[in-house]
């Protein structure tokens, strides 16, 4: 699955009352002020890092030293954390997630510290990936439900089934990830939940996926930058996606067709296992799930988002444009997960690849 950008943008500085823990601990603490001190390593695609979405942070902290390193791709940040990299605050989504937990690579969330908890919608708390065993490994912040975006110049008819994606002759492309491919592919023969398919039904998600890759462009790496420019270049006319491209390009011959069974997704960030300086942590988290910084994610990307406080915020136009009023439906959707036999998903996969 790639990875949906989490835009942050400035907000106030934190307080210690808002951290909700004001103990230091032996790499930081927090200030008199309310600023958090020490050093914060954060894992997370690049988005997260632009100055202008940034930099509020870093200001509001300024006795804190940030390491950053950027995500090139999902599968990538969990073979990476799996192999012992070092950081405190990962980039996750609902997928993924599963493997960072089974490989030992998160420690749970402490949620008393996450200041507005409990304002998040249970959509988003619920979400497979989020909780399990009793934990809390995600704070979810964005979500969204993937459709077919289509080139409308290409498609005088909009697609209306995900099997119009494997059926069409137009220019297609994919992340190169497994779960979106195979989980759209599933969708389309009508498996559900895809997470659950007997060897038969991968043996003929399998044929379709192969027999689709002949109008494949490219399956792309990267965040939706590498999406992005492949639209601007007039290199593709179909991929599954949910609206945040759309809006991005100004529906400049691009638009979304929201299928009947929908591809549910939710990204956040969770704490990496040998996190140590919490209070810096807990102190982004809290700032990440922020009003000021979700209405910039719902409003520039479209996204849905996970507190109620900032959904209170926002417009009906911006409601309508992300669906946010439809959140309740979505739980139904199909949704990114780890799979009964992820072996076979692997194999799968790599045939259709290598084919």
């Amino acid at each position: 699955m790639v990875k949906r950008r989490i835009a942050l943008i400035g907000v106030p500085v934190l307080l210690c009352g808002l951290l909700s823990a004001c103990g230091g601990n032996s790499n930081g603490g927090i200030n008199a002020n309310g600023s958090v001190t020490g050093t914060l390593r954060i894992f997370s695609y690049a988005d997260a890092f632009a100055p202008n979405v940034f930099d509020a942070f870093t200001k509001a902290n300024p006795d804190l030293t940030v390491e950053k390193s950027e995500i090139a791709s999902d599968d990538g940040a969990v073979a990476k954390l799996k192999g012992g990299f070092k950081t405190d605050v990962v980039n996750t989504c609902a997928g993924p997630i599963d493997d960072e937990v089974a490989n030992g690579s998160l420690q749970p969330i402490d949620t008393s510290r996450i200041k507005d908890w409990n304002q998040i919608y249970p959509f988003f708390t619920n979400f497979k990936g989020v909780q399990s065993g009793g934990k809390t490994w995600m704070l979810p912040l964005i979500g969204g439900a993937y459709g077919l975006v289509y080139r409308p110049s290409a498609f005088p008819i909009p697609p209306t089934s995900w099997m119009d994606l494997f059926t069409t002759n137009k220019r297609v492309t994919s992340p190169d990830d497994p779960l979106t491919n195979i989980v759209t592919a599933a969708l389309a023969l009508g498996y559900f939940p895809p997470q659950s398919m007997t060897k038969d039904q991968l043996n003929n998600v399998q044929d379709l996926l192969i027999k689709q890759k002949k109008h494949v462009v490219t399956y792309y790496q990267g965040a939706g930058a590498a999406l992005a420019t492949l639209w601007k270049n007039d290199e593709v006319d179909i991929t599954a996606l949910d609206l945040s491209l759309v809006n991005e390009l100004k529906g400049q011959d691009i638009a979304f067709a929201p299928m009947s069974i929908p591809l549910a997704y939710a990204c956040g960030f969770s704490i990496a296992k040998d996190a140590k300086n919490l209070d810096a942590v807990y102190a982004y988290l809290n700032y990440a799930l922020s009003p000021a910084v979700q209405t910039v994610q719902a409003t520039s990307y479209s996204y849905l988002v996970s507190s109620k406080l900032t959904v209170a915020g926002l417009p009906a136009s911006v409601l309508a444009k992300s669906g946010q009023k439809n959140l309740d439906s979505y739980t139904k959707a199909a949704t990114y997960g780890r799979a009964n036999d992820q072996a076979a998903w692997t194999k799968l996969w790599q045939n259709v690849k290598g084919s």
